[in-house]
């Protein structure tokens, strides 16, 4: 089992553990009452001092101020004040002697707490390691400063050593396991209990500093590089910035989780539960999210080159500005999923469904979307360079403003297309349909093209000469506005 210290022989009663916070508190409330006393001392002394010198100042002790008796009470006050003073000096002495005593006891019991609580790390009882769990917590409860940056590593380094150990990664996969020392792996209650306490659960705690609440541990972040968390619960953690670099996070659930900017290269995330989680600037580089469920993600800015995306449901995911180049979304499901600026070059989007989806601005350089699924989608401005489309449902798709150069393209697949504005050749446009479904001819948008040869020159047409350009190539030009295709199409899709 886990011990930073390799000591395995001290194992303290846990009893004994959890009652040091009760007798440190009986010391600091030992010397509160003595510190009390001596404030008591102190008013007594001053309202004495008061006393005399009020006592001076009555008239009837002015009428005897020649009197022997008035000039002995004199030097009676004068030496009141002294002593007075003298026992304020030595009764402040001894508070701040009561003080350092108390700190240094204070120090020392917690700093046997905190070794006593590691020890029970190391136990083969899980019942005594969750007593450990729980010891070291309340410590950092109790004096965050000293001890919540501390406590909060130790139990990532534990996490991250017992469960890379074959034998835990057995147990958690039902396999069977040959080692007869069973007792001797972490329990998995173990693992989830270390992760509320540490990403879930809020524990809020005054600020030294700015006498503000905070939260414990959230200053600091978490390394799991490496850990293996398959079926872990993280529901709403906070994981931002967190290290899980080749982190094993497969079938668990991490929906509304907080991973912003973390790093998550190369993590197996297959199966995951990521619904509505803040994913903003992640590192996902060759990361496995195949039939990842993502619904309302938040992928902006992340970058996930070369991951597997195969399956996975993107419903409504952001992936604005999101760097997809050469990642594998065969099959994917990003209906009405926000894809604005998104680089996808060399993509492979075979079989994928954006239908309604914002690509506006998108890299799409030799992609390839063969038989997906396209309609309604905004590709305006997107750049399409060498994209196959074969099969490609893009009914009543908006490609104003975009690149279609070199594009691979089955005739009849564009049906009620926005087109002004379009850069594109001659492989595309003659693939333009005479578009007929149900025996209503459907528009397509051709104003404001800008039409190239093969060779990429243009080909400087009127608009006249381009729809005798379009009508030898059996295409259908009608001067419907954008608005009026609109309703046309409604009937259709």
């Amino acid at each position: 089992m886990w011990n930073p210290d390799n000591n395995k022989n001290f194992v303290m009663d846990y009893k004994k553990l959890m009652s040091l916070p009760k007798n440190a508190g009986d010391l600091i409330d030992r010397h509160r009452k003595k510190v009390f006393a001596i404030n008591v001392a102190i008013i007594i002394l001053v309202v004495l001092v008061v006393i005399v010198i009020a006592f001076t100042n009555l008239p009837w002790y002015k009428v005897l101020s020649d009197s022997p008796f008035a000039i002995l009470g004199s030097f009676a006050s004068v030496f009141a004040l002294v002593i007075t003073l003298i026992l304020l000096s030595q009764l402040r002495l001894q508070a701040k002697q009561l003080d350092a005593q108390a700190e240094n006891s204070r120090k020392q019991m917690s700093a046997e707490q905190f070794k006593n609580a590691i020890d029970h790390l190391g136990n083969e009882k899980q019942a005594v390691v969750l007593g450990g769990v729980h010891a070291l917590h309340n410590l950092a409860m109790t004096f965050p400063k000293e001890y919540s940056q501390q406590v909060f590593e130790v139990l990532c380094s534990f996490i991250r050593e017992e469960t890379r150990k074959p034998i835990y990664q057995k147990k958690v996969m039902n396999e069977p396991v040959s080692s007869k020392n069973t007792q001797q792996v972490t329990s998995w209650i173990v693992i989830q209990t270390i992760v509320d306490k540490l990403f879930r659960e809020k524990f809020e705690i005054k600020d030294e500093k700015t006498g503000k609440k905070i939260e414990l541990y959230r200053a600091y972040k978490a390394d799991l590089s490496g850990a293996f968390l398959r079926g872990v619960d993280f529901m709403g953690a906070i994981l931002n910035s967190a290290d899980l670099l080749c982190t094993d996070l497969q079938d668990t659930n991490l929906a509304d989780v907080n991973l912003q900017e973390a790093e998550l290269f190369n993590a197996k995330l297959q199966g995951t539960n990521l619904m509505e989680a803040n994913l903003q600037g992640t590192n996902l580089r060759s990361a496995n999210l195949h039939g990842t469920v993502l619904w309302n993600a938040d992928l902006q800015g992340a970058t996930l080159i070369e991951a597997d995306l195969q399956d996975a449901n993107l419903w409504k995911a952001n992936l604005q500005e999101t760097d997809l180049t050469n990642a594998n979304l065969q099959g994917a499901y990003l209906p009405e999923a926000n894809l604005q600026r998104a680089n996808l070059t060399e993509s492979n989007l075979e079989g994928i469904n954006l239908k309604n989806a914002n690509l506006q601005g998108a890299r799409l350089f030799d992609a390839d979307l063969q038989g997906a699924n396209l309609s309604g989608a905004n590709l305006q401005g997107a750049y399409l360079s060498n994209v196959n489309l074969q099969g490609a449902d893009l009914l009543c798709v908006n490609f104003q403003g975009a690149l279609l150069t070199g594009v691979k393209l089955q005739k009849d697949n564009v049906v009620c297309a926005f087109l002004q504005g379009v850069h594109s050749d001659d492989m595309f446009l003659t693939t333009l349909p005479v578009a007929i479904k149900n025996g209503t001819r459907l528009p397509t948008i051709l104003s404001g093209i800008t039409l190239y040869a093969t060779e990429g020159h243009s080909l400087n047409l009127t608009e006249d000469e381009k729809k005798a350009w379009f009508s030898e190539r059996g295409a259908y030009v009608d001067d419907l506005s954008a608005d009026e295709v609109q309703k046309l199409s409604k009937s259709f899709t």
